[in-house]
């Protein structure tokens, strides 16, 4: 039997954000689960989700997952990919898929618009306690933007009162003395997939290279994640051929021209991430051995390894 999948919606919104993906994992057989953050289901927000945060949405949550048979996979959405990161930290889950996750803290922003608007939010003295409006000028320009123009209006629509104080524990993560956005990377143990609508190559080179096991580009269709859920969750990985291909650069440090330092080698060795190492290891350790030896040691598709 399938693990459950239990779906954690973003900000702003409610459990209709995901019931598209819900449907196809329904249809392949996944018992699903997508729940309201507190206060998103109801149509006049209370005073009390200004005050709401973090760690009562990831509460909520616990309580759902403690009464599922088995350890969900959990898919989040941006605010609800960062809650599914600490729950996976707090319980056993059998897999995380991110899409286009919030960043946990410690985290710095990467784009000047995520600057801007962590900073314009201070125009509003006291935001930290109150129950946010959606803003629909932001939401066209930054959210639905790349979204069929026939389906925004729907969406707009659709959105629902935030808390505040939520929003400056992601937002605002560096005035926060509580670090309610952090996670404990340590003690995420499952498998992570990244949905992602980044072209750059480097940046998904970066999660790769830094645990991730696959990452899956936000224009493919629904039943490619699916696949890529699949396959992550068995611990396989799951990564297109140009990627495949950037991180075997990495492995093999083949893109280094600097040949000025007096041990190359060493250097290379050195800068070998826990997992390069293992990967190259194995590699050595086993050569000549039959591939289904060698990726069943590092827990790795026949296929990834036969294109590495």
């Amino acid at each position: 039997m399938k693990p459950p999948v239990l779906f954690i919606h973003g900000a702003f919104c409610g459990p209709w954000s995901l019931e598209g993906l819900q449907k196809k994992f329904e249809k392949a057989g996944y018992p699903c689960k997508a729940p309201a953050l507190r206060f998103h289901d109801q149509a006049r927000a209370p005073a009390a989700l200004g005050t709401t945060g973090l760690a009562d949405y990831a509460a909520d949550l616990q309580h759902v997952i403690s009464a599922l048979k088995k350890p969900p996979i959990l898919v989040g959405h941006s605010m609800g990919g960062l809650l599914a990161q600490q729950l996976a930290a707090r319980v056993k889950v059998a897999a995380l898929v991110l899409l286009a996750p919030s960043a946990p803290w410690g985290v710095p922003p990467t784009t000047l618009f995520e600057i801007g608007a962590a900073q314009a939010m201070h125009l509003q003295p006291g935001y930290w306690n109150m129950v946010l409006e959606p803003s629909r000028d932001v939401a066209l320009a930054h959210s639905l933007d790349k979204l069929p123009r026939h389906m925004r209006e729907d969406v707009l629509s659709r959105l629902v009162s935030e808390s505040g104080r939520a929003t400056f524990e992601i937002m605002s993560w560096g005035m926060d003395l509580n670090h309610a956005s952090a996670v404990d990377a340590d003690a995420v143990r499952a498998p992570l997939l990244f949905l992602t609508g980044s072209d750059d190559l480097e940046e998904h080179r970066r999660a790769v290279i830094r645990g991730a096991h696959g990452v899956v580009h936000k224009s493919e269709p629904a039943e490619v994640l699916l696949r890529a859920i699949e396959k992550v969750s068995e611990g396989q990985i799951w990564m297109n051929y140009s990627l495949l291909g950037e991180v075997f650069d990495r492995l093999t440090d083949t893109g280094r021209k600097d040949t000025a330092r007096t041990d190359p080698a060493r250097e290379r060795i050195d800068s070998l991430t826990p997992r390069e190492s293992e990967i190259v290891s194995t590699m050595v350790n086993h050569a000549g051995a039959k591939q289904i030896a060698v990726v069943e040691k590092l827990v790795m598709s026949e296929h990834t390894l036969r294109i590495i």
